[in-house]
């Protein structure tokens, strides 16, 4: 009689698959990161192993939103962000609702910590479903160095266009965030031009 030891050796090491979150569970978790309760979400997730965890931070709600998505939408604390991503591995490019990625709620809040933590870690500006770059968006609800940050890293930002042909500029609805735009747009045309002696720009009155 012959025994595989083969199999045998397989079949005893192998660990049963995970089984998925329970609806339950990811709804205890959606309602901590609704309410701000940041210490809570922190222990449930603390309180499963690695695979479990990464299920739970993958999970869509009905509106297509991730819990990366979520907590920066409810202005979640740099800790929390920064374990999301790079303990859990929470993937920042990932779109959520209208195409927004976590780096486009990061800049509608004004969150200006995570904006460069999520920037440094690789997030990319891409446009959401208007077309918007986070640049957009922070221009859209006026925080300045959220704008500055993101036109300093980003300096060919300042030309893109959304779905309706505006660029951040157009967009700006406090007179000092467009004027660091302008200020940005017109620096750059002058480092790109060829006769560096003459040029201006003009700020839009608001």
């Amino acid at each position: 009689m012959s025994l595989d030891l083969e199999g045998s050796s397989g079949s005893s090491c192998s660990s049963p698959p995970l089984s998925p979150p329970s609806t339950y569970l990811l709804r205890r978790v959606r309602i901590h990161a609704y309410i701000g309760a940041w210490d809570g979400l922190r222990r449930l997730l603390d309180g499963h192993e690695d695979g479990k965890r990464t299920d739970i931070v993958e999970a869509k709600s009905r509106r297509g939103n991730q819990l990366l998505h979520t907590v920066m939408h409810h202005n979640a604390p740099l800790d929390l962000i920064t374990f999301l991503v790079s303990g859990v591995g929470a993937d920042m490019n990932r779109r959520g609702f209208h195409g927004r990625t976590a780096l486009h709620l990061a800049a509608a809040r004004g969150h200006s910590r995570a904006v460069v933590f999520l920037s440094n870690a690789g997030a990319a500006q891409v446009p959401d479903g208007d077309g918007r770059l986070p640049l957009h968006v922070a221009a859209v609800h006026g925080h300045l160095y959220v704008c500055i940050y993101l036109l300093r890293s980003d300096p060919e930002s300042r030309l893109a266009r959304d779905r309706a042909g505006r660029t951040a500029l157009d967009l700006a609805t406090h007179y000092e965030v467009a004027k660091q735009i302008s200020e940005h747009m017109a620096w750059f045309a002058w480092k790109g031009s060829s006769n560096r002696a003459v040029w201006s720009w003009r700020v839009p009155s608001r």
